[in-house]
């Protein structure tokens, strides 16, 4: 009898749970029960951000690309079985947004089948923060350390551009000072490069710029290295109108100046010329202020920027040489005329250098009185030019000359 009794209590067990199994078949599929059901991490959709712009000039300064919320659906337990969080569409729409700073934003959601209900829709909201989109003049800085002889200085540093445009949120451009840019090693010479550079606060600390962009993202940098050299000054002479270097004494205050320069550019200067000195211009011991001018690319560090030239003159002298007129040559005189010269002699007074006046003799002169334009007889008083020859210099006429020469027909030749 007791085995009877354990038989019947399984069967009863397994006539029970498929019974079970049908009531449950039965309440699932025909019944269907509303149920809820929390989606985690359904992806916001931001949109209008554009358009905040155009309205209010605003920027958003949050990463609303991974936005996400969750989101409590409710409907026939059917077909929220069939709902994954992808298929669940929520969207932010920015232009909702009128002031800048920190907006809480009510999203819109759309459920992937109009038979379900968003139960926690009141809840589902995203924070944005936005600002005014500004654009902005920063300056760039330079910033270095240089190991330098005691004979180099640096030049005049350039960046360029001078200023990075940039446009961002206004509350992060407000933090940034400078755009500072800096050489990553020590500068030993003459340095030329395109370095990047870092937005950085009026402390020089790194600003951080996640809403910034510039329109530029390099500078080009020059930090000249020079080289110092004194060198003395001067003028260029040229001899002339009787004067050799020896005759004059040039003096010049300062005579000479301190420069900076590239190193290949300095090492082959030797002096500095301040202007040329033309000898046959000078008839007397003169004085003058010069601009101390440098050619690009070097530097004046003795901070003189005139220097005083002084020229004396240094023994020279007038001599006064009576010479024939046996010496004066006629040229283009007319055909069928006599021409006589009425002066017996004539008074040259000659100047320059006592060195070159004093080896002047009368045979290194000459004399020519030139008849062009002359056709007919008479008294002409005539120029006389003055050259010389056989002399090594040239000594300066003093004065101009002139004779008097009577033009008269040549008299017929007489007849046997």
């Amino acid at each position: 009898m007791g085995r009877r009794k354990i038989r019947f209590n399984l069967l009863y067990l397994i006539l029970s749970f498929i019974l079970a199994i049908f009531l449950w078949f039965y309440v699932m599929g025909i019944q269907d029960p509303t149920i809820s059901e929390t989606f985690y991490g359904v992806k916001v959709t931001v949109v209008g951000e554009d358009t905040l712009y155009q309205n209010n000039g605003f920027t958003v300064m949050s990463n609303v690309d991974n936005s996400t919320v969750n989101v409590r659906l409710s409907g026939k337990r059917s077909v929220i079985l069939k709902v994954n969080p992808q298929d669940i569409y929520v969207e932010a729409d920015l232009s909702r947004i009128a002031r800048a700073g920190t907006a809480s934003l009510n999203c819109t959601v759309v459920p992937p089948d109009s038979t379900l209900t968003v139960e926690n829709l009141s809840d589902i909201r995203v924070q944005i923060d936005v600002d005014a989109l500004i654009t902005a003049q920063i300056p760039v800085k330079l910033e270095y350390q240089t190991e330098l002889t005691e004979n180099e200085i640096v030049g005049t540093t350039s960046v360029s551009p001078e200023t990075i445009t940039v446009r961002g949120a206004e509350s992060e451009l407000s933090g940034i000072s400078y755009a500072l840019v800096s050489p990553e090693n020590t500068v030993t010479a003459s340095y030329y490069d395109e370095l990047p550079f870092t937005f950085v606060d009026s402390s020089m600390e790194p600003v951080e710029t996640s809403y910034t962009t510039s329109v530029s993202n390099r500078v080009k940098v020059t930090i000249p290295i020079l080289e110092k050299k004194t060198l003395p000054l001067e003028v260029h002479i040229a001899e002339g109108g009787g004067l050799l270097r020896e005759n004059v004494d040039v003096e010049i205050s300062p005579n000479r100046i301190t420069i900076a320069g590239e190193k290949s550019v300095v090492e082959g200067m030797n002096s500095l010329v301040l202007k040329d000195v033309d000898l046959s211009a000078l008839t007397k011991s003169s004085s003058s202020t010069e601009d101390i001018v440098l050619d690009d690319g070097l530097v004046n560090i003795s901070g003189v920027n005139t220097a005083t030239v002084k020229i004396s003159l240094l023994n020279v002298s007038e001599k006064t040489m009576i010479v024939p007129a046996s010496q004066i040559s006629i040229i283009n005189a007319p055909q069928g005329f006599d021409v006589t010269v009425q002066e017996s002699d004539l008074q040259l007074v000659i100047w320059g250098g006592n060195s070159l006046i004093s080896v002047v003799k009368n045979t290194n002169i000459n004399f020519i009185v030139d008849l062009t334009g002359v056709s007919d007889s008479g008294e002409y008083s005539l120029d006389v030019k003055v050259s010389f020859r056989d002399l090594t210099a040239t000594p300066r006429v003093v004065g101009s000359y002139k004779v008097t020469v009577v033009v008269e027909p040549t008299p017929p030749e007489e007849t046997e």
